[in-house]
């Protein structure tokens, strides 16, 4: 039963070393990400946050398993700070622009075509261009309570031995 349990966790954590952030689908090392608008593949992350979900609350999993997992997860954290300022550049030349534009007309107020149909064309591509940020936000969050999750999860152990 106990050897079971330990190739059990070997697996599991060989498909998390597998899985992770730090290794392409070819098997070699991804390179790192150069720039700030550099996209991070979110459905790959969501697969492996669902994973370390799901293996924060089995009990078979051992704690060599939850640590490289939580390596894992401290590197995906990492990447997903820096893609929170994807396009900030951008973003700050556009809030400029609509902020030149004036004040959003009050009930009653109108503005001309070409301002509001400006305003709006900038308004699109800000909401546009903050998405990705917003959602490396987002994705950061949950990165972090993992985090936290799996440490929480080995003080527990070791205080029950």
């Amino acid at each position: 039963m106990r050897i079971s349990r330990l190739l059990l966790s070997v697996l599991v954590a060989m498909l998390f070393v597998v899985q992770g952030p730090l290794f392409t689908a070819g098997g070699g090392m991804a390179r790192a990400e150069t720039t700030e608008t550099a996209t991070l593949d979110f459905a790959k992350w969501e697969e492996f946050a669902n994973k370390a979900e799901e293996a924060t609350q089995d009990t078979r999993v051992t704690d060599l398993s939850l640590e490289l997992l939580r390596a894992q997860l401290v590197d995906w954290r990492e990447r997903l700070l820096k893609a929170q300022s994807t396009n900030a550049d951008r973003i700050e030349t556009l809030r400029t622009q609509i902020s030149a534009l004036g004040p959003v007309p009050t009930a009653g107020d109108t503005e001309s075509a070409e301002i509001a149909t400006r305003r709006k064309e900038l308004s699109d591509q800000l909401a546009k261009l903050q998405a990705p940020g917003i959602a490396a936000d987002e994705a950061y969050r949950r990165a972090d309570g993992l985090i936290r999750e799996i440490d929480r999860v080995l003080r527990e152990r070791q205080a029950d031995q």
